[in-house]
């Protein structure tokens, strides 16, 4: 998957989530990364989908045509 820009919700972690990134994808990642306050409304559709699949029944049925397992 193409990605270039990946936003992160933040909080007390933000620092270990950069030294996450950067261990795994070393110190010039592919995208562009930046942490958001979690008042960014968009962030809030990856944890709708999240909350849906693991809710499993019908609600996992609904979004499941938008969910790739890896």
């Amino acid at each position: 998957m193409q990605v270039t820009n990946v936003v992160i919700e933040s909080c007390d972690q933000d620092r270990e989530d950069n030294r996450i990134i950067r261990d795994e994808l070393g110190g010039d990642p592919p995208f562009v990364y930046t942490h958001d306050r979690p008042t960014n409304p968009l962030l809030w559709i990856p944890d709708v989908h999240a909350w849906a699949w693991g809710g499993s029944g019908s609600m996992r049925a609904k979004i499941a045509h938008r969910i790739t397992v890896v």
